[in-house]
């Protein structure tokens, strides 16, 4: 059976290219062929063109990045850039089945109707949804487009969603049934990830503060977490910012003068003494890796993905609103015991859902 997976693997962003990598792993060992959808997006525009293809941030700087990401995020079909290339191209995959998600594909604003699957309209191609989220804990779109989307959610053969508002969101706003599973990376245990995108490096415990701060109006909580590990007489090292985002920390941290790749960026996390994050799935690993963490919260929301996640693997609540906060947090023991008997029968139960597609 043939079976595309539509999600956000273009996105410069560290959880989104491994989630997409975890279900298509977990689709391919559950012996289906497994195929990534390029859909890509094309930004408006001159300035806007250049500046991703050509600056330093966008292009230069994620340039070891993306070459892993097309060699992990294989196979890949043949590109798509607009809705009408969909529409006029789509059937020669000859795809029994397409899968939409993992990530926030139905966060309305930042993406349209192709991620609830509208280019399938009129085919005989099966509809699912894999841990796909809404972004945000209530629908924020118009009622036009709520009737719009209920109407493409009801034509689905099955629904997953990453958070319990997901399912509520499902539920109540556009009339269909919805079953909550883990996001894609927590398809795996630790292990997977060592012996793939680690590659079977070892484990080197380094005594460092790891952060990976994402977004960019969170820039002084880096500058506060460096001054925190300094404190603490640690090292400190940012995963997100390079040395040219932040001169006056150079020096101080041990930042990067590009972007990481991926398999770096897992290795800094897994060998930190403490992690500190805002990222759902930075999250995750320090979980899989089963480190000494706490999450600073997002005003800007996500927060429902993270209380989901502890709240099913029995996790005391583990984010905090600032840095000054951080060590009651990180001083708590964290039972990985009893979270890894938990995340086992959650992933039983997620991969059941995957393993009934046909």
């Amino acid at each position: 059976m043939k079976i595309g997976i539509l999600t956000f693997h273009w996105s410069n962003n560290y959880g989104a290219v491994i989630q997409a990598y975890a279900l298509l792993s977990k689709l391919k060992k559950l012996g289906y062929d497994a195929c990534i959808i390029d859909r890509q997006i094309r930004y408006n525009g001159v300035l806007r063109r250049l500046f991703h293809r050509y600056s330093y941030q966008h292009h230069y700087s994620w340039n070891v990045f993306n070459k892993e990401r097309k060699r992990v995020l294989s196979p890949i079909s043949n590109p798509y850039k607009s809705h009408a290339d969909l529409v006029n191209n789509f059937a020669n995959e000859k795809f029994d089945a397409v899968i939409v998600g993992s990530d926030q594909v139905w966060r309305w604003g930042m993406m349209g109707n192709n991620y609830f699957l509208d280019f399938l309209e009129g085919t005989s191609t099966r509809r699912y949804a894999y841990a796909a989220s809404f972004g945000l804990a209530e629908w924020n779109g118009s009622e036009e487009k709520r009737k719009e989307i209920s109407a493409l959610l009801k034509q689905f053969n099955a629904i997953s969603v990453r958070e319990n508002s997901g399912v509520k969101i499902c539920r109540e706003t556009f009339g269909v049934d919805a079953q909550l599973v883990l996001d894609p990376t927590l398809l795996h245990d630790r292990s997977f990830y060592e012996s793939t995108l680690l590659k079977g490096k070892p484990l080197k415990s380094n005594g460092k503060v790891v952060s990976y701060i994402l977004g960019k109006k969170y820039k002084n909580q880096v500058l506060q977490i460096s001054e925190w590990a300094k404190i603490k007489g640690l090292k400190h090292n940012e995963l997100f910012w390079t040395s040219l985002d932040i001169p006056s920390l150079i020096g101080r941290s041990e930042f990067h003068f590009l972007h990481v790749d991926l398999t770096t960026w897992l290795d800094e996390i897994r060998n930190a003494e403490y992690v500190i994050t805002n990222s759902f799935h930075a999250t995750v690993f320090c979980i899989l890796f089963e480190k000494k963490f706490v999450v600073l919260e997002s005003p800007g929301g996500g927060r429902d993905r993270l209380l989901t996640l502890f709240t099913s693997l029995g996790i005391e609540n583990r984010m905090v609103e600032s840095v000054d906060h951080v060590d009651s947090i990180l001083s708590t023991q964290i039972d990985y015991t009893s979270i890894k008997d938990r995340h086992k029968g959650l992933k039983l139960n997620s991969i059941e859902f995957l393993s009934k597609i046909n």
